[in-house]
């Protein structure tokens, strides 16, 4: 039941398309999830992968939008309510399940759910993708009046009242719940990070075929390399695989791409006074946290060559550094889109 159900809370990202839209995961190098949108067509992007791309949006967005925030306030809610039941204190804010937009605490999950109805529909029918969606949103939509119950018992202590009678069920129902929107999640992302990075190494070559290797394709080939080296760190971990010797081989293919980067950013740093816009090239934006990731996995392949210490605390700061690359990515392309929109560039 709710108890049996464990969620780690990290987050970790995966970039999905040039330009526009990120994945994380939801249980720490073990799974991942979060997002931004972009309505522009990518450079060499086929119509058939802009459908695609459209499809997936809406349920990229209930991973990020939703269990990005969720997976981590779950976990907190659960160690909170064990207390409380033993006597301790009432589970605080910090556990409770607001997802507000517009002043609506439960808006972020509405909308997860409306865009996901639209999403299964949409074409190109995808099966597989279509039937994972179908079974995260019957749960979501079961769930969502239990959460709002539970986080107002909570906010009106109305556990004064009946000797948390109503609380001790709601954790009943909430637990099994959140465990198949957890494993819905998983299914969905599994099956979306797998075609973004297809997408992606497509839009990588167009880039460099139309611009060359510029600063633009400098910096998604970062993201894209930090993806696949998180995705890299997680297979040795699960697998039991991880030494100093493999850390080595996916810390050479990161920072061969950060380096690369840097090298050209620096030949091509506009000159001093150069007037700029929120539409222009964001590389510098983003170098140190890039780099930032680069010595998280440094750092673990030291302490692998070192005993093997320090395994989980390195894990669970690669997974910051990545959150903040993509997080930082996320920030200025969205401003980067609001800014051309707004000025039809």
């Amino acid at each position: 039941m709710g108890n049996s159900v464990k969620i780690t809370a990290k987050v970790v990202a995966i970039s999905v398309v040039a330009l526009g839209v990120f994945v994380y995961k939801l249980d720490v190098l073990p799974s991942f999830n979060n997002v931004v949108s972009s309505s522009a067509s990518t450079p060499g992007q086929s119509p058939e992968d802009e459908a695609q791309q459209a499809k997936m949006e809406p349920f990229i967005q209930c991973i990020n939008g939703v269990d990005s925030i969720w997976g981590e306030r779950y976990q907190i809610y659960r160690g909170m309510y064990a207390d409380f039941v033993r006597g301790g204190p009432t589970p605080n804010l910090r556990a409770r399940f607001y997802l507000t937009m517009h002043g609506d605490r439960y808006q972020g999950a509405k909308t997860c759910i409306a865009g996901l109805e639209k999403g299964i529909k949409a074409t190109p029918a995808d099966p597989e993708l279509d039937k994972a969606g179908e079974a995260y949103l019957q749960t979501l939509r079961e769930l969502l009046p239990l959460i709002t119950e539970l986080d107002t018992y909570y906010d009106q202590q109305s556990y004064r009242d009946d000797n948390k009678a109503r609380g001790k069920a709601l954790d009943e129902q909430i637990g099994s719940l959140f465990e198949r929107l957890f494993s819905a999640s998983s299914q969905m992302h599994k099956i979306i990070s797998g075609r973004n990075l297809d997408m992606q190494r497509k839009m990588l070559a167009a880039m460099e075929k139309e611009n060359g290797k510029d600063i633009w394709w400098q910096t998604e080939n970062v993201m894209l390399q930090a993806r696949v080296a998180v995705d890299a760190i997680e297979a040795l971990s699960t697998s039991g695989k991880m030494s100093a010797e493999s850390v080595q081989v996916v810390e050479t293919a990161y920072t061969k791409a950060y380096e690369e980067a840097k090298a050209y950013g620096e030949a091509n740093r506009p000159a001093a006074g150069t007037a700029k816009t929120a539409a222009d090239p964001f590389w510098f934006d983003i170098a140190s946290t890039a780099d930032s990731l680069a010595l998280s996995i440094k750092t673990l392949r030291r302490d692998q060559g070192d005993g093997k210490k320090n395994v989980s605390r390195d894990l669970d700061d690669i997974t910051r550094s990545f959150n903040r690359l993509v997080e930082r990515y996320n920030e200025r392309n969205q401003m980067r889109q609001r800014y051309i929109a707004s000025t039809g560039r």
